[in-house]
């Protein structure tokens, strides 16, 4: 919930103590086991990350 409401994962980890990589790495591990997309990503320059 916490990178829905930050609008990104680098202040998401930063908020959570963790570094960006081991978070995106968490959350597509999620999302594989789950078998759904949790965040629509837009991309290196992308300023948000939209909850589905």
């Amino acid at each position: 919930m916490a990178i829905a409401e930050t609008g990104g994962s680098t202040k998401t980890a930063e908020r959570l103590f963790v570094c960006q990589p081991s978070l995106s790495a968490g959350i597509k591990k999620l999302e594989q086991e789950l078998g759904v997309t949790l965040f629509e990503r837009g991309g290196r320059r992308a300023s948000q990350v939209i909850l589905t």
